[in-house]
């Protein structure tokens, strides 16, 4: 996923790392135990909120949403409505159309891979 990459340079170029968060992120992926998920996503909120909004989205949704190809079980589906709260809130924060526009079609992004089984949105 291009936005995943692009994310993870920016980051980079500003001296952190996305490594932790993206542990977390397979993890997720591939926990088999719905009580894990709990405490996998306090640790997720907390290392993608160290990495900051560089791309008006949260790094833990765009993470998950790349990770939604390799592990499309019903499981990472609910996981991935937890990132959405990320997302909402940092869409409901846009100050102007130009910014909420593209932070809302990432909700919808999500909502679509952990609602139905269709493929992510093209447009970017």
């Amino acid at each position: 996923m291009d936005e995943l990459h692009a994310y993870r340079n920016e980051v980079q170029a500003t001296g952190g790392s996305t490594a932790t968060a993206d542990a977390v992120v397979q993890a997720i992926a591939h926990s088999q135990d719905p009580a894990l998920l709990s405490p996998l996503f306090a640790q997720l909120a907390t290392e993608s909120d160290r990495l900051g909004w560089l791309r008006d989205c949260d790094y833990a949704g765009v993470a998950l949403q790349a990770a939604h190809a390799r592990a499309a079980s019903l499981q990472f589906r609910k996981a991935i409505l937890r990132a959405l709260e990320g997302d909402r809130w940092c869409a409901s924060c846009a100050i102007g159309g130009g910014e909420g526009l593209p932070r809302s079609l990432h909700v919808r992004e999500l909502e679509a891979l952990a609602c139905c089984d269709v493929q992510p949105f093209a447009v970017r």
